[in-house]
């Protein structure tokens, strides 16, 4: 089997932001965050044994982080697992993911590579597990050491702030915040066959009956929310016309002569 090389957290990159992840994506993501040597995990207090090819993260975790459902998440990895792709243990709450055949996947680094990866690896890991409160991955190498990363690691970077003027959506309050008049006429004229309050409050309303489908770019969610809705809209409205529409016979005349 030939094999081809791609940079661990290449999903994160901003162009595909607020995209729901395919089963093939899922797989990737997978592949890629699974422990590339043995590792130790505190998993809610505990600390964890992992072994190559293995990762441990909660079910709700993976809906949030792959824009599905709790039940698609368990139903995937059910499949998975079916099909002797993964093995799962639960334990604590989360499930730890072994990836069978990982060697076919990740091929063993070299002892020439061994210490550059070690620390190119490392904050990768970091960085990765951070989004998960309560986990962080420790190296088997730096077991008795209290620093988990290397001295000449830089820091990470903070987190990308939104721009001010994003859309936001209050799940307390149920509002939107950072819709413009300028959008809003902009909405209006691209989709002319939806009322905009009511699918924004419809939007709104099921992003609350969602919460493990939690979205970080709301325009683009709303975006492809009024384009289903606008589609919706004109199939309703051009029904009738596909169609001729009878009018309803008259009664029968009774025979019957009131007196």
């Amino acid at each position: 089997m030939s094999h081809y090389t791609m940079e661990r957290g290449w999903q994160d990159h901003p162009l595909f932001e607020g995209d729901e992840y395919s089963r093939r994506d899922a797989w990737e993501w997978l592949i890629a965050h699974a422990a590339w040597q043995d590792k130790r995990a505190r998993v809610n207090g505990h600390m964890v044994e992992l072994k190559r090819g293995q990762l441990s993260y909660s079910y709700r975790f993976l809906a949030e982080k792959w824009l599905w459902s709790l039940g698609k998440v368990q139903r995937f990895l059910a499949d998975l697992k079916n099909d002797t792709m993964i093995d799962t243990v639960s334990d604590t709450g989360q499930i730890i993911i072994t990836i069978q055949n990982y060697d076919r996947f990740q091929s063993k680094p070299s002892k020439s590579d061994t210490p550059k990866d070690t620390q190119a690896d490392t904050v990768a890991i970091q960085e990765r597990y951070k989004e998960e409160e309560g986990k962080e991955y420790i190296s088997s190498e730096a077991k008795a050491s209290s620093d988990i990363l290397p001295s000449a690691v830089e820091p990470l970077p903070a987190p990308r702030a939104k721009p001010a003027n994003a859309i936001v959506f209050d799940f307390e309050s149920s509002t939107w915040h950072g819709i413009t008049e300028k959008k809003r006429l902009g909405w209006i004229a691209a989709f002319p066959a939806i009322r905009l309050d009511t699918e924004l409050a419809k939007a709104g309303q099921w992003l609350i009956a969602n919460p493990a489908n939690r979205k970080t770019n709301y325009a683009k969610f709303l975006f492809n929310w009024f384009c289903k809705a606008q589609d919706s809209a004109v199939r309703v409205r051009e029904g009738p016309s596909l169609y001729r529409m009878q009018k309803p016979e008259p009664p029968p005349k009774s025979n019957v002569t009131s007196l």
